[in-house]
């Protein structure tokens, strides 16, 4: 039983670990150095910035983005914050609204370059777009 209770926190600490992320985006960076190559695009989500979380509902606040995806937001928002310092990358971090398997839509695409939400912008974008 306690080497259960053992392997049940290594997999938390496992599962809960954002770093990952930050050590994606260095070890990225790096070989892109050395094979001198400038241009990369990270695809992450809406709600990086924790400033971007006062535009969601409560509801999506309190639960959904501190409970179930807090943590994998933290660590994408450390390998944006990392890209910032980076001088030999020349890069973009697309953060889309939630992706559906939905068809192809005549939706309009909305976008910002400087905001980590973009008003007016749905919620759901179908892949397919």
């Amino acid at each position: 039983m306690y080497q259960k209770m053992i392997n049940f926190w290594e997999f938390l600490h496992t599962y809960f670990d954002f770093r990952h992320f930050l050590t994606v985006a260095q070890n990225l960076s790096e070989c892109m150095k050395e094979s001198g190559k400038r241009r990369v695009i990270f695809m992450h989500a809406w709600y990086t910035d924790p400033a971007s979380h006062a535009q969601a509902s409560f509801l999506s606040r309190n639960i959904f983005l501190w409970l179930v995806i807090g943590q994998t937001l933290a660590g994408m928002r450390l390998s944006e914050k990392f890209l910032e310092t980076t001088d030999h990358l020349d890069y973009t971090c697309v953060l889309p609204a939630g992706l559906t398997n939905g068809p192809v839509t005549d939706q309009e695409f909305l976008t910002n370059d400087t905001d980590s939400i973009v008003p007016g912008c749905p919620s759901r974008i179908s892949r397919a777009d």
